[in-house]
């Protein structure tokens, strides 16, 4: 489950990936596929959450790994990096961006 926290101490990812529309359902399921077979597995995953933009041009992945060491040792397994030229056959662009949660706000309880 994702951890929104400004305690939280984990890499969080920021993939923004713009993408032709009629390619937005393959990027979609390619990523879908390879990480409940193969991403999730790998030491250190913790969740990865797909967005869709509403004009199908855009997915965004949020993703969280509990430290970039082990964010880099799956990267750098052959089949982390297969699935990486895929979602680039796919992709007209990739935007990837390692955050740190700052700042969060709940709605109040009782508002």
């Amino acid at each position: 489950m994702s951890v929104i926290d400004t305690r939280a101490d984990l890499l969080t990812l920021i993939i923004t990936m713009h993408v032709q529309p009629h390619n937005c359902d393959a990027l979609l399921d390619e990523i879908r596929r390879t990480t409940a077979d193969f991403i999730s597995q790998q030491p250190g995953f913790v969740s990865a959450n797909l967005h869709r933009a509403a004009d199908s041009t855009r997915l965004v992945n949020y993703g969280q790994w509990a430290s970039e060491e082990l964010y880099a040792r799956a990267r750098a397994r052959p089949e982390f990096e297969s699935f990486s030229a895929r979602v680039a056959e796919l992709a007209d662009r990739i935007d990837p961006v390692a955050c740190s949660v700052v700042f969060t706000q709940e709605r109040s309880a009782g508002s």
